[in-house]
């Protein structure tokens, strides 16, 4: 067999053969691979039938050459392929380490939209993993091991850029099915444009299927930390705030927490600026301390719940009281800090429970009723422990 790659015309999804391809003339083919720029010879691979013979493209002395281009090597972009017959010429899926998180309330939704659709209507978008690793991009495999340019196989690399979910979707409903079943097959499209900035190309993709939060622009930011000129405090701020949200903060807790400042939270619109601009992302956390982050840490190891310390409402309370303490004139940062640190060691096992335990209230305020949220009733406990705790060290 030689080493060219054929390439099928149009997608297959359930209920047909995912390795079928193009039913073409030898002549058609020789026509359409002799118009591929990244063609320097057609050579039609003897282990492909007939029908999945279309566009092969293999370089002199069956050596891959080396390119900056987000294509992989032998794939036509005008074509749509499947996933299985990608594989079965040799191409292995790879992943950027850093990525949008699978969400699996939209795992389920695309899961019961193939059901109703009987297929995939919508392809993923891959590029080559060669492309993602020049461009500063971490790209592991399938394994989780880092993938280098020394890789002798990293130009049979492709990745994901847009379309995970349905690739989880995909497995998911494959896992489901009876051994007579067909499985049901991705197809996968190239970009159009083979010198594209993937950090963009990635943004930009996944906005037109589902609106980003802006936490979620954090995944282009941080697969461009290697990118020359990133002040690398600001690299290590963005990773920080992606873990924060990864436990399950929100995103205002986030920043909070990460910078040491509130009201600090960079709006989706600054985000998305930064994806391309040095200083704009430099500037993103301008003014900020690692004091934040020191308090993060007191409050998961005093067994505070999670879902109260990635509350906006505590998170707010526990930097404007970090503040407050240093506003007064009689303590640095640091000794705030330290101050703070104290009083979370404070909290008795029963103070622990009484802050977990925390649960939504309404109260009569100018004879209007006003619900009170378990984080706001949270902040109050801690407010009262924080109060009888300073008196005792005064």
């Amino acid at each position: 067999m030689s080493n060219s790659f054929s390439a099928p015309s149009s997608h297959n999804s359930r209920g047909t053969d995912p390795n079928n391809g193009v039913q073409e003339s030898n002549e058609q083919v020789m026509k359409e691979g002799n118009a591929h720029e990244a063609s320097t010879q057609i050579d039609i691979p003897t282990a492909l039938d007939e029908n999945e013979q279309a566009i092969a493209v293999s370089s002199p002395a069956n050596t891959a050459p080396k390119t900056t281009s987000i294509i992989p090597i032998g794939i036509d972009p005008s074509r749509i392929y499947t996933i299985d017959w990608l594989k079965k010429q040799g191409f292995k899926k790879a992943r950027l380490r850093i990525n949008r998180g699978i969400n699996p309330r939209d795992v389920k939704k695309k899961m019961k939209s193939i059901k109703r659709s009987l297929g995939i209507i919508s392809p993923t978008m891959m590029v080559s993993a060669r492309a993602c690793l020049e461009q500063g991009l971490d790209v592991e495999d399938e394994n989780g091991d880092l993938l280098t340019l020394d890789n002798p196989d990293i130009d049979l690399y492709i990745v994901t850029i847009d379309g995970q979910h349905r690739e989880e979707a995909v497995a998911s409903l494959n896992r489901e099915l009876k051994p007579d079943d067909i499985p049901y097959s991705i197809p996968v499209i190239f970009p159009q444009v083979r010198n594209a900035n993937i950090v963009t190309l990635l943004g930009e993709s996944n906005i037109s299927t589902r609106p980003w939060k802006g936490i979620e622009y954090l995944t282009p930011l941080l697969n461009g930390l290697n990118i020359p000129g990133v002040n690398e405090d600001v690299s290590e701020t963005l990773k920080i705030v992606y873990k924060y949200a990864k436990d399950g903060c929100s995103e205002i807790a986030a920043w909070s927490y990460a910078t040491g400042t509130y009201k600090r939270q960079p709006t989706a619109s600054r985000l998305y600026a930064a994806q391309t601009d040095v200083k704009t992302r430099n500037d993103l956390t301008a003014g900020s301390n690692k004091f934040g982050r020191a308090i993060y840490a007191d409050l998961q190891e005093a067994k505070i719940e999670q879902r109260i310390i990635g509350s906006k409402e505590v998170s707010s309370w526990f930097i404007e009281k970090l503040h407050e303490l240093v506003s007064d004139g009689k303590k640095t940062l640091e000794e705030a800090t330290e101050t703070i640190h104290g009083f979370i060691k404070s909290l008795t096992d029963s103070k622990v429970a009484a802050i977990n335990q925390s649960g939504g209230r309404t109260e009569e305020i100018n004879g209007a009723s006003h619900k009170l949220s378990r984080y706001h009733v949270a902040c109050e406990t801690f407010n009262s422990f924080l109060s009888d705790y300073l008196k005792n060290i005064e």
